[in-house]
């Protein structure tokens, strides 16, 4: 024959009822700023405002078996993990504003090839290196600023910055190899 006692499983965890959760959660995300010190004061204060839910909770937790101090367990929740949760919010994904600018395939192809057969090579640093395409290409950039102007209406400075960033990119990924 079973008795109540050998009928019920062994609790390793014991969870708080929906609506003092709540209030917890309230709790945490007002103070979750507070000083240490404040934390606990104000945390007393809550503790005492909301004895009747506290107490009804306690009871449960008593019948089913929880002995500890629930003080101590709501403090821990709160101040350990409701603090540092953040609210539950469906994660968006983020768009992109901007359509992606592509430089012309022939222009990408004449900066990894001066990259890899005379920078790299001589160890020059990406700043140099860049200067003397400049130098160098002059033609051809400014060919591709007026592409990337008619095709996506981007001004000459956006542009040259465009240049210098792919250009950049283009050496540390080569120099990485």
């Amino acid at each position: 024959m079973t008795t109540p006692e050998t009928d019920q499983q062994n609790v390793f965890r014991f969870k708080f009822y929906q609506d003092l959760t709540d209030e917890m959660q309230n709790f945490a995300r007002i103070h979750k700023h507070d000083s240490r010190l404040d934390f606990k004061e104000n945390f007393d204060e809550w503790f005492n405002n909301n004895s009747e839910l506290i107490n009804r909770e306690k009871f449960r937790l008593d019948s089913i078996g929880y002995e500890d101090d629930i003080k101590v367990k709501l403090f821990r929740s709160i101040k350990y993990y409701y603090v540092k949760k953040s609210p539950t919010k469906s994660p968006e994904k983020a768009t992109r504003s901007v359509k992606y600018v592509q430089h012309q395939r022939e222009f990408t192809q004449i900066i990894t090839t001066y990259i890899s057969s005379e920078c790299i090579p001589l160890k020059k640093s990406p700043k140099d290196s860049y200067k003397s395409f400049l130098e160098r290409f002059n033609n051809e950039i400014s060919t591709e600023i007026n592409n990337l102007n008619e095709k996506f209406n981007i001004s000459k400075e956006d542009s040259e910055n465009k240049i210098k960033k792919t250009f950049k990119n283009q050496y540390f990924q080569l120099n990485k190899k």
